[in-house]
This record gives structure tokens, C-alpha cells and sequence, in this order.
């Protein structure tokens, strides 16, 4: 989904790592999606709260996020972004 997908695509198919990455897109319900994760990662530039942060939390995942937000470190745990 979004402007930027094939433009992601072929960068992880010129790095080789295409096999290994997958990008579902919207996917409902999230916590099924979740609940096979070995991880969660949040790339964003920008969020208010990311709910979706809440969710990865509670679904017990590791978190790789950048510092998008003010509450993040809230979130997250000082001194681990």
C-alpha cells in the first residue's frame, strides 16, 4: 500500500534481501498478524500516538522504533529508543 511500496520493493530486491522482507500492508485483525511477529518496527518520521506501539506492546513484541513522537520514550522506557 502507499505511494512508496514499489520504490521499497525493488530497493530490497537490489539488496538482495527481497525473500526476507514482507510488507502485508493494511492487514484486519491486527493482533492475529501480530501474534506471528518476531518483532515490530516502526519507521515513521512523524506520529501522535502510535497506537499501534500500544498494541505491539501488549502482544508482547520487541520494539525497533524510531523516536517519532513525544510519548515514545513514555511508551517504550527511557534510555531504549
Amino acid at each position: 500500500e502507499g505511494p512508496e511500496r514499489r520504490a521499497l520493493e525493488a530497493q530490497a530486491a537490489r539488496l538482495g534481501i527481497a525473500g526476507s522482507v514482507y510488507m502485508p500492508g493494511h492487514v484486519d485483525p491486527l493482533d492475529a498478524w501480530l501474534a506471528e511477529a518476531d518483532a515490530f518496527v516502526l519507521s515513521s518520521d512523524y506520529e501522535g500516538v502510535p497506537a499501534v506501539v500500544i498494541e505491539a506492546l501488549a502482544a508482547g513484541l520487541p520494539i525497533i522504533a524510531t523516536d517519532c513522537c513525544c510519548s515514545m520514550a513514555d511508551l517504550l522506557g527511557h534510555g531504549t529508543l
